[in-house]
């Protein structure tokens, strides 16, 4: 009896842990270094930008949405783009390198990492946004500018620089600024 209770706690719990230990040594640790140095780019980027940047931007994205966008980026960017694996594959690898980011990763490494993804028509990064939509640099940009900008990059294709509907987003993550 206890012999059977063994084996199936065996099965129940050793067995799973043991396969997520070796999917995440083989899907994610592959890419820990590059992920550090993508966060080490986009710390680049947003370092001589004001400190009203990231709470600008945690309005507009929240936490959790950053960090989603961020690794999902990177998982494209660094495995989908070779490997173009199924959907339930890419669909499971970004479900391990999310949670794994918990373990590597605080709020403000992933802040850099979407600051480096963060998408725009054409290209990639705040940085380049700021240049592609304001002519200026991002260090340039001014708070309602910077909430612009963090309303257009979650879809570039559903907003654009002064229309009403991102205007009224800008206003809503003002707000949600100021009321934080």
């Amino acid at each position: 009896m206890i012999r059977s209770v063994k084996i199936t706690l065996f099965i129940i719990v050793v067995l799973p842990f043991l396969f997520l230990l070796g999917w995440y040594s083989i899907s994610f640790l592959p890419y820990l270094n590059d992920l550090r140095s993508v966060s080490s780019e986009g710390s680049k980027i947003i370092k001589s930008a004001s400190k009203s940047l990231y709470p600008i931007a945690v309005a507009g994205e929240t936490d959790v949405g950053i960090r989603s966008y961020a690794i999902k980026a990177a998982y494209t960017e660094f495995v989908f783009k070779k490997e173009h694996s199924r959907h339930l594959k890419w669909a499971l690898n970004n479900l391990l390198w999310y949670y794994s980011s918990f373990f590597h990763f605080n709020d403000k490494d992933i802040f850099n990492i979407w600051s480096y993804f963060a998408p725009f028509e054409g290209g990639q990064g705040l940085d380049k946004s700021s240049l592609h939509y304001f002519n200026k640099p991002l260090t340039d940009l001014n708070d309602r500018e910077y909430a612009t900008l963090i309303a257009i990059v979650r879809s570039p294709s559903r907003y654009k620089p002064g229309s009403s509907k991102t205007e009224k987003r800008v206003d809503d993550i003002l707000l949600k600024v100021k009321g934080s």
